[in-house]
């Protein structure tokens, strides 16, 4: 072969391998980033199912996450799927009251009663032809219960109950709260009543001028009052005479710890305050995060001072928090009920009692049990404090291939070339 022909050869060679190699150049690229899409998507996935996953192997009994039971079940008469007990209320360690329903629909209002810390509970009371939604102890022989259209209630104790009612119809009292021995208030769908004589009389607050129907009410005095309704959070600092609209969404309660630091729920939100004045949405703790999002039916909030609280509810019985609310953990519930707790009561600490649908009473003696964490929702950051090891494995996974993809390129560079120079050769 003639010289031209060798550089037509070399120049065809040189050309076809440099073709080559940027061919292999960008399939190796494109390998680098599909490697990173799929770790991506993996990460992403794993970010989803990873709780309901660790959910799944802690209730088939083999994850090492398991938590003792905090909750007990208490046996008491009617326990059944047509109960709801809606309330509870402890005077002291020992003496406490329920309130609810023996089946569904209008009627079968029942009042337990315990003496001994829950091990043993007395029908009290009951009107089957009404149901009691909630109760205040305002001491040792006098406690408030609504129901349709009014009250019943006893001044000894609970050995008698006389009855009294407000307003015409089937129209439930949300709540009933006292400030002292005579002053309480209630409310309807739309109406606000005050009580100045102890009860024997209430009286519209003409004043409310809010749609809303009220389910809790908190006093820092007589005079300046927080209310809970079910479109929002209010205030007063007159007594009741003008009312300020606070938040414009509401729940079912509201706990304080001071004057100015209180907490409140609705069925899918957490409010606190921390100045006497700014309500603010709080990340709020759920079993899962992702497509299986269901409301998390938040209906009771209590908090006995800054750090120690608990949160009641559907898709966590109850939640309880030594931070604040900066973290959750979810206490475990015996034989792991499936409950919507109605409401919860704590004499300290350590000593609680929950009560919800299909009639049980729960109790505690480690309330301060931190079970399971659970994650947070609601938060800006709530993913990566809660999925912290996988944006790691992300991440390093983000490396993993770029780092591949950047050595193949260079193997392959240094390949070309050296082809290229023993053609040339």
């Amino acid at each position: 072969m003639n010289s031209g022909g060798k550089t037509l050869l070399s120049k065809t060679l040189r050309m076809a391998t440099l073709e080559g190699g940027n061919m292999e150049v960008h399939k190796i690229t494109n390998q680098g980033l599909w490697g990173i899409a799929t770790t991506l998507m993996l990460v992403w996935s794993a970010g989803f199912s990873l709780p309901v996953t660790v959910l799944m192997m802690q209730n088939s009994g083999i994850s090492p996450l398991q938590a003792s039971t905090t909750w007990e079940i208490l046996s008491h008469s009617f326990i059944q799927k047509e109960s709801t007990l809606r309330d509870v209320a402890f005077l002291n360690a020992t003496h406490g009251w329920v309130v609810g329903q023996k089946e569904v629909g209008l009627g079968g209002g029942i009042i337990l009663y315990t003496n001994d810390s829950g091990d043993s509970w007395q029908l009290q009371f009951h009107n089957y032809s009404q149901h009691f939604d909630a109760i205040h102890i305002i001491d040792h022989q006098t406690l408030w219960v609504t129901c349709r259209g009014g009250f019943v209630y006893s001044v000894d104790g609970g050995q008698s109950w006389s009855s009294i009612s407000i307003i015409d119809g089937m129209a439930s009292l949300g709540f009933v709260k006292f400030i002292n021995a005579t002053h309480g208030w209630t409310s309807t769908m739309r109406d606000v009543y005050r009580t100045e004589d102890g009860g024997l009389t209430w009286h519209n607050v003409t004043s409310w001028q809010f749609y809303d129907v009220l389910w809790g009410m908190h006093f820092i005095s007589p005079t300046r009052i927080w209310a809970i309704g079910g479109l929002g959070v209010y205030y007063t600092d007159d007594g009741g005479e003008i009312w300020e609209a606070k938040y414009p969404r509401g729940g079912r309660t509201i706990s304080f710890v001071s004057d100015t630091e209180g907490w409140a729920v609705g069925s899918d939100i957490l409010l606190h305050m921390t100045d006497g004045e700014t309500w603010v949405e709080q990340a709020k703790p759920r079993k899962t995060l992702g497509p299986l999002y269901e409301i998390p039916q938040y209906t009771d909030v209590l908090f006995l001072d800054s750090n120690h609280g608990w949160i009641a509810g559907g898709e966590i019985p109850v939640a309880f928090t030594p931070t604040g609310g900066a973290s959750w953990y979810g206490q475990q519930v015996q034989n792991e009920l499936d409950i919507l707790v109605m409401a919860l009561d704590f004499t300290n600490l350590t000593h609680g009692w929950a009560v919800g649908t299909g009639g049980y009473i729960l109790r505690t003696v480690s309330g301060d049990d931190m079970g399971d964490i659970l994650l947070l929702d609601g938060s800006p950051f709530s993913l990566l404090n809660n999925y912290w090891l996988l944006w790691i494995i992300m991440v390093v996974g983000i490396c993993i291939a770029f780092s591949y993809d950047t050595r193949k390129r260079r193997t392959d560079s240094i390949e070309s070339r050296n082809v290229e120079d023993l053609v040339m050769n």
